[in-house]
Formats: structure tokens, C-alpha cells, sequence
């Protein structure tokens, strides 16, 4: 079953949202379509302005596509709701949200969380942090590098507060930042600020890291340093 969020209309063309990451992500624009003619385009033409791979079809072809659609789908409200009213929906836990595709050559960072440790690459030959991790220091060319840990502090260099529930996983309000390392204010992430109300965010706050597991990976996000 797939749970549509809402669907809307905006400059003639329709969008649906749902609430199945893995099919929504495989869903074809021509399908995305036929969603949006079968839930609520009320027998008007969905238009595919910016869809270069989906042909036009009249209303009727549509309806017959999404007819024979293999697909169940459970309507949801046919218009976009405004921010106050999503923020009070229940949305899926930090276990649902997307997480990164671990390799060799970024397992380190993303599984370090596990020991409670902030990872990253350096050059032993100049002391360089090499965030996102190289296997080549682009300062020096070294090939000597290491897995070292950092303290876990930082410094918010910008933030913005998202109030639009992009995904049903990601509840808003929530902080966006990119926090400065202390050992190397030159290695920047971008993460979430956690256990702190987003009012509260500023510049130049000092953080701690703390980890999210997703996964098999752990996420490195900040909250405010105890003084």
C-alpha cells in the first residue's frame, strides 16, 4: 500500500507526494503522472512541462494507464498543506531517514559513531584533515594517510531552520548547519543541531558531537557544548 501524503497543483502540473521512500524514488515521471491523473486531477490533462520522457496523453489515456496500474494507492488530501499543519502529524522515527552508502573508503567516518568517536583522514607527512576522505593528500601528494579521531568539538558556522516537511522522516522545524572542527576549522560538516530549540542556534555556538544510527551507519550530528 502506498500512503499519499497530498497532491497539488502548481502552474499546471501535478505533483504527489508519497510516503514510501523506496517506491516513491522508483517511481517513473510517467507513472508519477498517472498517479496524479488517478488521485486528483478530476479528469483535467496533467501536464508534463519539464518531463522530457513522458509523451502528453489526454486525459483519457491517462486514466486508462493508471487504471491498469499495479499500484494501490490510499488518497490523501488534495492540496498542499501549509508547515503548521504537517508539524503536528506523526512522521516516521530517525530509523526511516535515508542513510549513505557505506565503501571502503568511507566506512571509517560513518560507523565510527558506534565507539562514540568523530573519524577522519590524515596526512602524516604535512598534518593535513582530508574531509571528504582522499587517498592522496592534495597538499603535500603524500600517500601516508591515517585514520585519526578528533575531540568531537566545534563551531556553528551557518545554520538555517527548515519549516517544510520535505519528508516524511525529517520532522520540522529542524536545524541545517555546517560546523567548523576545532582541530581543523577548515573541515566543515554538514549536520543537525539536536536537543536544542531552533531559535536557540546561533553563530559562532559551541557544539558537541553525538550520533544517530540509520542503518548501518552512524550520523554524526551537534548539540550545544555544556559550559
Amino acid at each position: 500500500m502506498i500512503h499519499v501524503i497530498w497532491t497539488e497543483k502548481s502552474h499546471d502540473v501535478w505533483t504527489v507526494w508519497l510516503d514510501d521512500p523506496p517506491q516513491r524514488n522508483s517511481l517513473t515521471c510517467e507513472a508519477r503522472l498517472a498517479l496524479a491523473e488517478q488521485i486528483g486531477a478530476g479528469g483535467r490533462e496533467p501536464a508534463c512541462r519539464g518531463l522530457r520522457e513522458c509523451p502528453k496523453r489526454s486525459a483519457a489515456a491517462w486514466a486508462e494507464k493508471a487504471a491498469s496500474s499495479a499500484l494501490t494507492v490510499a488518497p490523501g488530501p488534495t492540496r498542499r498543506k501549509g508547515c503548521e499543519e504537517l508539524m503536528g502529524e506523526p512522521m516516521t522515527d530517525v530509523d526511516s531517514r535515508p542513510f549513505p552508502a557505506l565503501t571502503p573508503g568511507n566506512e571509517f567516518f560513518w560507523t565510527a559513531g558506534a565507539e562514540g568517536r568523530l573519524r577522519f583522514k590524515r596526512c602524516q607527512a604535512c598534518g593535513l584533515y582530508l574531509h571528504p576522505p582522499t587517498p592522496i593528500c592534495p597538499n603535500c601528494l603524500s600517500k601516508s594517510i591515517a585514520v585519526e579521531d578528533v575531540s568531537g568539538r566545534g563551531m556553528v558556522v551557518t545554520f538555517t531552520v527548515n519549516h517544510h516537511a520535505w519528508d516524511p522522516a525529517f520532522k520540522p522545524p529542524y536545524v541545517i548547519a555546517i560546523v567548523e572542527i576545532e582541530e581543523a576549522p577548515y573541515v566543515r560538516l554538514t549536520t543537525n543541531i539536536v536537543n536544542c530549540a531552533p531559535e536557540d542556534v546561533r553563530m559562532e555556538m559551541p557544539v558537541e558531537v553525538l550520533f544517530h544510527q540509520v542503518g548501518p551507519t552512524w550520523l554524526p550530528v551537534f548539540q550545544p557544548r555544556a559550559a
